[in-house]
């Protein structure tokens, strides 16, 4: 009785995944799209969007008041708009062909350069970890304040070759 109906019904809902699975992979054949997609890489973490959500209740061992917040905003602007930083973060736009993801991937390593020394003048850890501390620091503000949130914008866009470079490309 009650234990068929309910064993017919779980085979009914398996066998419509199934199809469903099968529908959906016909369907992505026929578009050309691969598969499955491919897992989002992360991005690159920056003061309005610090990444990983989970490191934001993780143990912290650094906090910023406002007006340091400003201040490191304000130093990672000025290593952002050095000419020759950004005349690598062009080059390495030009070698991936404009491509955002692996630009990302590119631009980790060439950001982390002039990253890495405010890192260490504010106390963070000079590593990727140190990196997302910081930048989950400085969101505990640029959330709150619009002011610091612009200027935070503008480090970014500097970040990723300012107007010229790969700002607003990114995938959506």
């Amino acid at each position: 009785g009650a234990q068929e109906r309910k064993m017919k019904a779980m085979k009914d809902k398996q066998e419509y995944y199934e199809a469903q699975q099968k529908h959906e992979i016909a369907e992505r054949r026929k578009a050309g799209l691969p598969l499955v997609e491919p897992p989002k890489e992360p991005d690159i973490p920056t003061p309005n969007k610090p990444g990983a959500l989970g490191y934001r209740t993780a143990e912290r061992t650094m906090t910023l008041t406002k007006a340091q917040a400003g201040e490191l905003i304000d130093e990672l602007l000025a290593a952002y708009s050095d000419p020759a930083f950004q005349k690598r973060v062009h080059a390495d736009a030009k070698a991936v062909m404009y491509e955002y993801q692996p630009f990302v991937r590119r631009l980790r390593k060439t950001a982390f350069a002039v990253q890495e020394p405010v890192l260490v003048k504010w106390g963070f850890d000079p590593s990727e970890e140190g990196l997302q501390e910081m930048m989950v620091c400085l969101s505990d503000h640029t959330l709150r304040d619009k002011q610091l949130r612009g200027r935070a914008d503008d480090s970014t866009k500097m970040l990723f070759g300012g107007e010229d470079g790969m700002w607003g490309m990114e995938e959506n």
